[in-house]
């Protein structure tokens, strides 16, 4: 790898204004809490100019058992110092070939990729070198970059019921778009953007790639860029449910619970370049759907915890024709883990985990994300941990 440097600085200035517009202890009817929060922050930075960021929001309780929240903000992250001078080294890379006999009925226009592939010279059938060994090209940083600009919404309904002491449960809507979004693509990605375009063979991106007089991939320059955007938009619902035993007639020493989950549900996750829109969820690297309970129960020197992890149902692959693969929908799966813990002594504490205890393994194991299910893959399995404080 070549030696490189780069650094960049910046100056800014920041200020912040929370504004409560009526307490609990004003007794307005209607208004239990009423509070406004703003901020606002001015950048100078060295490689991309000058900018501002800033959020502003409010949050209405109309009984102390619930509350109405929300807030827009606009931010701005800084191309980072490995995005802007990583040096150039050699990458080898495979993939599906959008031109391809395996690629040319995917992708959000199969239309436009088998008419840009044409224009391209590339006659069907094709079988595309890069379907089944790594090709050679370059990789690293881009000191050109600008930017990620986005602007974000979002909303809550809170409910936290004074008659159920320990309750807490949330609902929340979130939506967030992200212009010139700095990602790092692959020869694949690069190959996608150009003939997915509308605009071949001038957008920028069909010049990060060579290929042969044959129509093979021969070279790429892979690395970062801006990428036109992303959006996502979702629903989280929470709830937090905490109470000793003592509640339930129980005695004073029973020990105390804390069962708590999250869900959230993607309405859209994607990205968009050059016209084309790519979908980023519902696959099985990122279902969809997810939901996590935890259930806690602690007395004294002991803990425990029991975890149950779900995945909705999924796709091994999205935007790709039916026949694509023989077993593309993936059903639902969950598994689950247990926690134990004990406080030996103040500065001794041991803990055994049992991670995926029932030994759950998806359906077609083989076609599934390694790291989301990294757990299930391994099986059933044992953990001891013994720590010293001082």
């Amino acid at each position: 790898m070549p030696p490189t440097g780069g650094a960049y600085h910046t100056h800014e200035a920041f200020g912040e204004l929370d504004v409560p517009f009526v307490s609990p202890a004003m007794n307005v009817p209607g208004i239990y809490n009423l509070s406004a929060t703003a901020n606002g922050r001015f950048i100078n930075n060295s490689m991309t100019g000058n900018y501002w960021t800033y959020m502003f929001g409010g949050a209405w309780w109309p009984t102390e058992d619930f509350g109405l929240s929300g807030n827009y903000a606009q931010s701005v992250r800084n191309p980072s110092v490995t995005e802007l001078f990583s040096p150039r080294s050699t990458d080898y890379e495979t993939g599906v070939d959008p031109c391809s006999d395996a690629g040319i009925g995917s992708g959000p226009n199969p239309a436009i990729r088998a008419a840009n592939c044409a224009k391209a010279g590339i006659t069907q059938p094709f079988t595309s070198n890069f379907n089944f060994y790594t090709i050679p090209g370059s990789a690293g940083g881009n000191s050109n970059l600008k930017n990620e600009t986005s602007k974000s919404y979002t909303g809550s309904l809170e409910f936290r019921p004074h008659f159920v002491r320990g309750l807490d449960m949330k609902a929340s809507f979130v939506d967030v778009k992200v212009k010139n979004a700095i990602t790092s693509l692959g020869a694949q990605d690069l190959m996608n953007a150009c003939y997915d375009s509308s605009s071949y063979p001038s957008n920028a991106f069909c010049n990060t790639f060579t290929r042969d007089s044959s129509g093979q991939l021969s070279t790429f320059s892979a690395g970062y860029y801006n990428i036109a955007s992303y959006e996502t938009q979702a629903l989280q619902a929470t709830f937090d449910y905490y109470a000793p035993l003592s509640r339930f007639g129980l005695g004073d020493g029973a020990g105390e619970i804390d069962l708590s989950g999250n869900y959230v549900h993607y309405l859209k996750s994607q990205n968009t370049y050059l016209g084309s829109t790519y979908f980023l969820s519902g696959t099985t690297d990122a279902p969809n759907d997810n939901f996590t309970l935890n259930l806690n129960y602690m007395r004294g020197p002991f803990s425990a915890q029991w975890q149950t992890l779900w995945y909705g149902p999924t796709q091994y692959a999205v935007q790709v024709p039916a026949t694509r693969y023989q077993d593309n929908k993936r059903p639902s799966f969950a598994y689950f883990n247990l926690s134990l813990a004990y406080e030996i002594t103040k500065n001794l504490a041991a803990n055994f985990v049992i991670n995926n205890i029932t030994d759950a393994l998806p359906k077609d194991p083989g076609i599934y994300d390694t790291n989301r299910y990294y757990e299930a893959f391994i099986g059933r399995s044992f953990q001891l941990n013994i720590g010293v404080h001082f």
